[in-house]
C-alpha cells in the first residue's frame, strides 16, 4: 500500500509540474491617460471619421487611456486606446477599446472590441501576440483569444 501512496504523490507532483510549465503568460495592459500628442491625434482623427456615433462625451475634449506594446517583434509599438476619460471598465460596465498599428505618421485600426479588460498573450499566431479580451459581463474571469488575421488585417477571434 505504500508504494501505490509514493506512486501516486509521484504522478501527481510530475503533473503539476506539467501543468504549471503549460501556464501562459499574460502582461496585462495599464493605460496611460492623455490629452496630447501625436499618437492621441492621430487615434482622434480616427475616431472622429469612424466612432463619432458611440461617443457619449463628445470628442472636443476627448481624453484617452494609452497603451504601446510591440505584439509583432518589429520594434514599433502598436497602440491600445481607451476612448473617454474611463478609469475603471469592470464585468457590470464594457468599454470601448480600440488596436492601432503604427504606420509613419498614421494609425491603422486592427480590432475593436467592448471588453472590461484586455491582456497579451505570449503566445502567437502568424508571429503576432494573442489578445485576451474580457467581455463577458457575467464573469470577469473569462475571456475571450482573438489573433490576428493576415488576410483580413484585423484582429478575430479564435474558435474554441
Amino acid at each position: 500500500m505504500s508504494s501505490i501512496r509514493k506512486n501516486i504523490g509521484f504522478l501527481i507532483i510530475c503533473m503539476s509540474l506539467i501543468w504549471s510549465s503549460m501556464a501562459l503568460a499574460v502582461e496585462r495592459t495599464e493605460f496611460n491617460f492623455v490629452d496630447q500628442g501625436l499618437v492621441y491625434e492621430k487615434i482622434r482623427q480616427e475616431l472622429v471619421q469612424n466612432e463619432l456615433k458611440v461617443m457619449k462625451d463628445g470628442i472636443e475634449n476627448l481624453s484617452m487611456g494609452i497603451y504601446e506594446i510591440d505584439l509583432n517583434s518589429d520594434s514599433i509599438n502598436e497602440v491600445i486606446s481607451l476612448p473617454g476619460r474611463t478609469d475603471k471598465c469592470d464585468a457590470s460596465r464594457l468599454c470601448l477599446m480600440i488596436l492601432y498599428a503604427r504606420n509613419g505618421d498614421e494609425v491603422k485600426r486592427l480590432g475593436t472590441f467592448r471588453a472590461h479588460d484586455i491582456h497579451i498573450s505570449d503566445k502567437k499566431t502568424q508571429g503576432i501576440r494573442d489578445l485576451f479580451v474580457f467581455e463577458n459581463v457575467r464573469n470577469n474571469f473569462r475571456y475571450e483569444v482573438y489573433s490576428y488575421n493576415a488576410v483580413t488585417g484585423q484582429y478575430e477571434q479564435k474558435d474554441n
